[in-house]
């Protein structure tokens, strides 16, 4: 037995413990034994019941837990880093042109407005990028670890565990974006900007935060995974931003000229207008009346998506209420509506010429339909494309005929401007597929840490390197499958857009004009077959070498994480910057020196990001290239040249991913034990 000593102790610990979890998650823990020495009077003990309950309250546990969480993980300290180095990049390169294009600095001075444009603009392509994978996994994460039910259980209510998960992803966003504080500061001190200009872009700024975080947050309440709540999240956003525009040139909407310097399409773009409105501000074609006007709809929006999130945590509790299966399901079902409604009239005609005997048959041959049997070959692999929604044919069919749908009736409604909708669904289709091939590849390794199967799939009979091949067969099926819809997106635009070719060996081009002598050409010309080719190679060389890419960044950030959010993260990331951060690097020394890159004799710098010549593909602007006096004047030969550098990094990742797979999966080979 323990002396009256120990228990008064014990009673400390337990009483001190109890005061912890309560903090934490909001319990009452004012209750203390009347035997202890430190008893109260009555009065005093309803004071100590009551008084908790504020601070418990204004506390926000979980936002604390979240932060906390968050201060101490190392890629909190790296996005901050990568923020801030392409942030001060973008910076030094406005400075370098600045003043490579003057000669004394204070010509500079009134220049503000264009660097607080673009610092918007970046903080804008932040917000757009990284939140929703930062906010997609807030509920889904809890509801994969199972602790969503153990946090509805205490005093946390539905409401207030969306608004401090809201408010868990907001605040570090926040905080990324206040590393342009500095930045922008420079820009007021350079003139040209008025300080009630930079807080209406804020506001503007701070909306989109707001608007994506909303998204985010309801699809990860709404979606059974984080990955689902992703493509939930940019598919909300691409129908708020896309919908009402596409409806607009339909003519299903009405003109309503509610802001004088838009027209009549202001209604158009209701949930996109105040970013134009945050840009105009700074650039002095709309005032601060007119960003807070604007930011009316998103704001009410985003408050109606929280509204829905709690309904959907309130009722679902740790189940969620939609799922991509349910989806599928559906959309099988509705196919086979369908296609009994096309086909009753050849059924109904066989069954009057055949008989009975046309059903009897039918059903028959549908009951002797042997089930489908295990695959003794390659069974990871039939294994990761039966569990992988993205690699179905079904899915990738759905969106093939959705985006030839989209762009033909686009195309249609518009009687000009065909090239520029070619080329934004080009370069729209190629974004998304590159999301879709990470999509799949961040799930093989990072799903099975998260579901705790790794080390029984590690029990296979099969080598690193099999294993590996063998996951990654889903994503080279979807990368396979998306080169249907990007192949006849190529078609439309050979067939609507605008073919230019240039005078390459003209003597004008020799003398470095502005750009060289282009000229339409059209379908009867032999000029316009050879563009034509050459377009159609560089965009399907370039497609697959960059899906193949991408691929093999994922599966080593899959091979690292234990989580498909942070893999996909760590791999948005990366791209993102291998596509800024080299090109910025190179070009900054030319900027200092006073040198134009368009018309240097170094035209390689048009080599240092992937998206430069996959962009100058799409617009026909390869007489860029050829202002330099040693360049080859050839487009094939910039093409291959293009596809031997990222060709190499290809290779060079493949093979990183290849030499660490041993130590990333913690399990050698047979034959490197021996």
């Amino acid at each position: 037995m323990s002396s009256p000593r120990e228990s008064c102790t014990n009673l400390d610990k337990d009483q001190t413990t109890v005061d912890h979890y309560g903090a934490l998650f909001g319990t009452n823990t004012a209750y203390r034994s009347s035997s202890s020495p430190a008893a109260v009077s009555p009065k005093r003990f309803d004071l100590k019941m009551n008084l908790p309950q504020i601070p418990a309250w204004l506390e926000l546990p979980l936002l604390k837990r979240e932060l906390i969480e968050n201060s101490h993980k190392k890629r909190t300290y790296v996005l901050r880093v990568l923020v801030a180095l392409i942030f001060m990049l973008v910076m030094l390169m406005f400075y370098s042109e600045q003043v490579a294009r003057h000669t004394n600095v204070l010509q500079i001075m009134g220049q503000g407005r264009v660097l607080a444009i673009i610092l918007l603009v970046s903080n804008l392509v932040a917000v757009y990028v990284l939140l929703p994978a930062m906010a997609c996994s807030a509920i889904s994460s809890e509801r994969e670890r199972q602790t969503l039910s153990l946090i509805l259980i205490t005093r946390i209510t539905p409401g207030g565990l969306i608004a401090e998960k809201f408010l868990s992803r907001l605040v570090p966003m926040i905080a990324l974006m206040l590393i342009t504080c500095p930045m922008l500061s420079m820009a007021y001190l350079l003139g040209g900007l008025r300080l009630e200009s930079v807080f209406a872009a804020l506001l503007g700024l701070f909306t989109a935060a707001v608007q994506v975080n909303s998204a985010a947050i309801m699809c990860s309440a709404l979606f059974r995974t984080a990955l689902e709540a992703f493509w939930a999240t940019y598919l909300i956003l691409a129908v708020m931003g896309l919908g009402p525009l596409f409806m607009n040139e339909l003519g299903l909407l009405p003109d309503v000229n509610w802001i004088p310097t838009i027209g009549n399409d202001a209604l158009a773009g209701t949930f996109v207008l105040f970013l134009v409105m945050s840009v105009g501000a700074i650039d002095g074609f709309a005032s601060t009346r007119d960003v807070m006007f604007t930011v009316i709809p998103p704001l009410t929006v985003a408050a109606i998506m929280l509204v829905i999130s709690r309904f959907a945590i309130a009722h679902g509790q740790q189940d969620a209420p939609l799922s991509f299966q349910t989806f599928a399901k559906f959309g099988r079902r509705s196919a086979s509506f369908v296609f009994r409604v096309v086909t009753f009239p050849v059924r109904r005609l066989f069954r009057l010429i055949l008989g009975t005997a046309f059903e009897e048959s039918r059903t028959l041959s549908d009951d002797a339909r042997p089930p489908r049997a295990f695959p003794a070959l390659l069974p990871v692999a039939w294994r990761e494309q039966q569990i992988s929604a993205l690699s179905g044919w079904r899915l990738h069919t759905t969106l093939f005929c959705g985006v030839m749908l989209f762009e033909w009736v686009w195309l249609i409604s518009e009687s000009h401007n065909h090239e520029d909708i070619c080329v934004i669904v080009d370069i729209g289709l190629f974004i998304v597929s590159l999301l879709m091939v990470i999509g799949v590849t961040c799930r093989t390794f990072a799903s099975e840490r998260e579901r705790q199967t790794l080390d029984l799939l590690l029990t296979t009979p099969m080598t690193n390197r099999e294993l590996l091949n063998e996951k990654l067969s889903a994503a080279n099926r979807t990368a396979m499958f998306l080169l249907v819809p990007i192949f006849f997106t190529a078609f439309t635009h050979l067939m609507f857009g605008t073919i230019r070719v240039s005078d390459l060996y003209s003597s004008a081009a020799n003398n470095y004009p502005p750009g060289y002598p282009n000229r339409v050409v059209s379908i009867f010309e032999i000029a316009w077959w050879h563009a034509a080719l050459r377009y159609v190679f560089g965009l399907f060389t370039h497609a697959v070498l960059y899906m193949i890419l991408v691929k093999w960044i994922a599966v080593y950030f899959s091979l690292c994480f234990n989580s498909q959010m942070k893999a996909m993260l760590g791999t948005i990331l990366s791209i993102f910057g291998l596509c800024i951060v080299p090109a910025m690097l190179f070009l900054l020394p030319l900027l200092l020196l006073g040198t134009d890159p368009d018309r240097a004799d170094l035209p390689i710098w048009y080599l240092t990001s992937p998206a430069i010549i996959f962009g100058l593909n799409e617009f026909n602007g390869f007489y860029d290239m050829y202002r330099g006096t040693w360049w080859p004047r050839s487009e094939y030969f910039t093409l291959l040249a293009n596809l031997a550098i990222y060709g190499a990094l290809t290779l060079l990742v493949r093979n990183l991913v290849i030499w660490r797979l041993p130590a990333l999966l913690n399990r050698r080979d047979s034959h490197d034990s021996d």
